[in-house]
């Protein structure tokens, strides 16, 4: 994502003139003046997230997810293939991959071999993902977050998501 000064600019202006900032923000907003001063664009920084933008993010994440179960349960193949990113597609369907998850215990015991990525969405997609949710999140980028879901005591990465526009993309 491109930085424009006069939005980075509003946003410390912003954040600055709230009479109530927490560390965090203040920590954010010193950073970011520290790299438009020096004459460089604001690196995003993790650790610098706070808890409530992190769960905000998280509870879209998940309502994205969600949506993405419901596509998953009607079997939407045309609807699913729109959630993933290009580049992503584009691995999913190689004739790698394809062998590769052909290679699973499961898919070998039915004898099937998947041959595209409509094979590999209704033997792999469909039975092991269309019941997930979003439990906790890291981010990758300011735009990008991988997905966790706890189950039965481990912490299970389920996807990695990249915000384009208003909606997500499944990137991994």
């Amino acid at each position: 994502m491109k930085y424009h000064l006069p939005l980075i600019l509003m946003v410390v202006f912003v954040l600055t003139s709230c009479g109530s900032t927490d560390t965090k923000t203040t920590e954010r907003v010193e950073a970011v003046r520290a790299q438009i001063a020096a004459g460089k664009q604001p690196v995003f920084n993790p650790s610098m997230v706070t808890k409530e933008e992190k769960e905000r993010v998280r509870v879209d994440a998940n309502q994205f997810v969600s949506e993405l179960n419901r596509i998953i349960q009607r079997r939407d193949y045309s609807a699913w293939t729109r959630y993933l990113e290009p580049k992503y597609r584009e691995r999913l369907e190689s004739k790698e991959n394809l062998m590769l998850a052909s290679q699973s215990d499961r898919l070998k015991q039915k004898k099937i071999v998947l041959q595209n990525l409509l094979d590999y969405f209704v033997n792999v997609v469909v039975p092991s993902r269309s019941n997930l949710r979003v439990d906790d999140i890291e981010f990758i980028s300011e735009n990008r977050v991988k997905t966790f879901m706890n189950e039965n005591g481990q912490r299970l990465r389920i996807y990695e998501l990249e915000r384009y526009g208003d909606s997500w993309r499944v990137i991994n």
